[in-house]
């Protein structure tokens, strides 16, 4: 949330800065704003739906299934390996903490 609220004020900053900008005519410093406010507004309608799958992928695992996809692999790197190729939504930090909690080390 206070990732978002800082992007929302980082985005008006920008937005006003390149309308000013181009009021006192420097027309570079403006584009250069402009673009910044535009890879901000990218950057936001893109990061809630990946958080969210992310979120989604990650819950659907409980430490029982986690074991299950992880029984042949010797070691930790494979386990985590062998749950990321069992479901590909999955982050590498994800699929670490999952195998960490998941398996006794």
């Amino acid at each position: 949330m206070l990732e978002r609220k800082l992007g929302i004020i980082l985005l008006v900053a920008t937005s006003l800065l390149a309308v000013a900008n181009l009021v006192t005519g420097q027309y570079w410093t403006a584009a250069l704003s402009a673009a910044v406010s535009g890879y901000l507004i990218w950057r936001m309608r893109t990061d809630g739906p990946r958080k969210r799958a992310a979120a989604a992928a990650k819950a659907r695992w409980s430490p029982e299934r986690v074991r299950e996809a992880t029984a042949g692999a010797q070691g930790h790197v494979p386990a985590v390996k062998a749950l990321r190729e069992a479901d590909p939504a999955l982050s590498l930090t994800d699929a670490d903490r999952l195998v960490k909690a998941a398996r006794p080390t």
